[in-house]
């Protein structure tokens, strides 16, 4: 391979996915962060100037300020980030029939004495704190029938 071939090989591949090209590049993500600290800060000032304390004691201001929320402003502009990350991905999928032959009821959990799943079966001293406040149950101090 020549020095032109491989410097058209390197100018024709796809530039690296960079997280920071989705959070701050385009200008919605740039207007929505520098909104970030206005509505922080009017909310700080807030309880000293009375327009603003009557807007921030209002329902709009609940919806703004989940708005305004920084971890979800990176979780929704990082989607498409994400989006594309997981597309360029190759994921390779095998099919393994050893198990296909195990019918459904190996994956049921184990049932109890009443049928139920033996967690939720009160009969069952595998039920944790059902079994321990049960009268069947021997160590319950107000079991069957004892003689004291």
């Amino acid at each position: 391979m020549t020095n032109a071939e491989s410097y058209d090989a390197i100018s024709t591949a796809e530039p690296p996915l960079r997280i920071s090209d989705w959070l701050w590049c385009p200008l919605y993500a740039k207007l929505w962060w520098a909104a970030v600290p206005i509505y922080w800060a009017g909310m700080a000032v807030s309880g000293h100037v009375p327009s603003l304390d009557a807007f921030y004691d209002s329902a709009a201001a609940g919806f703004a300020m989940i708005a305004f929320f920084p971890p979800l402003i990176a979780c929704v502009l990082c989607f498409g980030f994400f989006r594309e990350w997981l597309a360029k991905q190759h994921f390779v999928v095998e099919e393994d029939d050893s198990q296909s032959s195990v019918s459904p009821s190996h994956y049921s959990p184990p049932l109890g004495p009443s049928g139920i799943p033996a967690a939720l079966d009160p009969l069952d001293f595998r039920s944790g704190l059902l079994w321990n406040g049960n009268p069947a149950n021997p160590s319950n101090p107000i079991g069957f029938n004892r003689v004291s």
